[in-house]
């Protein structure tokens, strides 16, 4: 991301980088600020990018503003640079875009998502040795024996990271739609593994299995509509969260693609599929899914109350059109017919805002900025020298867990971390 304050509710330009050609060189062309050797740079998740994007440079959230570290004193030289999940800012983009990770060096793959994020962190290296490309991955879901195996083989140290805070991840529907208010964990089960398909199959499951809830009673000429059960693409961490969040459902065992036969991988947390079906693409393939606009009230979709709380604040705009300074030029995107189901007993699941990176850079001593002895890690998201507790502190509180901060953090809604449990740390592999 540039370095600016981001504005929600209010219409933004987006800025294309040229390619810049110079003696005996060439520079490869970027659609975001290239970041400089020692910047700080973040890949990964879509669904927390915009959290740490506002940390990184700033927001306007309902009327009030919030400072990014890149805006602080202390980002004296070196830059806080959240790179995007995708080259739309919106996230609606599809996968398979370049990003350039580093000034001077080539495009690559943009990581799409929290698993390829942080996959390509734990690649971010061969046999020990450092790439220093990558230095922290946003992911949304716990760390893995795999995961630690391979940072420790391919960057020669083992994992940490810190949880900065939580979200919940609900079942979205359009306000009209044929759902009941409440869609258990089981239901949500039943649909997405194909023993429900249909609303009047939902009536007899809920009859047979949910005794206890209201019962449901679906119109005869939308009774037998096939339900169509969204959920989000392979790679994505916030799959990962959609599958956990089934796992006490499905008898302590966590579904996998392969078992949920009747769901539908689209682009994940957007809407605009959900209001028009008919947009909905394969996101592997980007060849369209061949639904039709009219079954959007039968659409079901898991999407995190954060990005929702984004939509419905209008931070997103509609990007088919041309930028124009003029007064409502660019509408504001699925502001209005949709909702989270978030009544008793509606299937729930936690996302985890992390930030992943190696162990060395936080017991690096060296300093990040001029003049500081505070490495980035301990700048920006967690050091052991600051007790919030405290009245006085020798050292200032990582940028993360500032009072500005928290405070962009619960601006979005979010449930932010104690700080005494934030930060964690995988056992270096013996």
């Amino acid at each position: 991301m540039s370095k600016r304050r981001i504005t929600v509710g209010a219409t933004a330009a987006s800025l294309l980088a040229a390619a810049a050609i110079t003696a005996g060189a060439i520079v490869p062309a970027n659609a975001d600020l290239a970041p400089q050797k020692k910047d700080v740079v973040g890949v990964g998740s879509d669904a927390l990018q915009n959290a740490f994007d506002f940390l990184a440079d700033g927001v306007k959230i309902g009327g009030r503003t919030y400072q990014g570290y890149n805006e602080t004193a202390a980002a004296k030289k070196w830059r806080f640079d959240d790179i995007d999940a995708s080259g739309d800012a919106n996230g609606t983009a599809t996968t398979d875009g370049t990003v350039v990770l580093r000034n001077g060096t080539s495009p690559v793959q943009r990581p799409y998502g929290g698993s390829q994020g942080l996959a390509a962190l734990e690649a971010d290296g061969a046999n020990g040795k450092d790439a220093d490309l990558i230095d922290f991955a946003r992911a949304t879901a716990a760390l893995t024996a795999t995961d630690e195996s391979t940072a420790e083989a391919n960057l020669g140290t083992h994992l940490d990271w810190v949880t900065l805070a939580t979200d919940t991840d609900y079942i979205a529907t359009t306000t009209t739609t044929h759902a009941p208010s409440v869609l258990t964990p089981a239901e949500i089960l039943a649909i997405y593994t194909g023993k429900v398909k249909t609303w009047s199959d939902l009536a007899a499951y809920r009859a047979a299995n949910e005794p206890t809830l209201p019962a449901y009673t679906p119109d005869s000429s939308w009774a037998g509509n096939t339900i169509v059960a969204f959920y989000p693409q392979n790679g994505a961490g916030m799959q990962k969260v959609f599958f956990s969040g089934l796992t006490a459902a499905n008898n302590g065992t966590t579904p996998s693609a392969t078992t949920l036969t009747n769901g539908i991988q689209v682009k994940q947390n957007d809407p605009t599929t959900l209001l028009d079906p008919s947009k909905a693409v394969n996101p592997a393939t980007g060849v369209s899914l061949g639904l039709k606009s009219t079954q959007a009230d039968d659409v079901i979709v898991p999407i995190p109350q954060s990005k929702y709380n984004l939509f419905k604040a209008g931070y997103y705009l509609d990007g088919s059109k041309p930028y124009s300074a003029a007064s409502g030029s660019q509408s504001k995107l699925a502001t209005t017919g949709w909702q989270l189901l978030t009544g008793s007993g509606s299937f729930t699941s936690t996302v985890q805002f992390d930030a992943v990176f190696r162990d060395k850079d936080f017991t690096s001593k060296a300093g990040w900025q001029p003049g500081s002895k505070l490495n980035w890690v301990k700048t920006l998201f967690w050091n052991p020298a600051y007790n919030p507790a405290k009245k006085k502190n020798k050292v200032a509180a990582p940028y993360a867990f500032s009072k500005t901060g928290q405070a962009i953090l619960k601006a979005l809604g979010l449930t932010v971390q104690p700080y005494a449990t934030a930060f964690n740390s995988w056992t270096a592999a013996k």
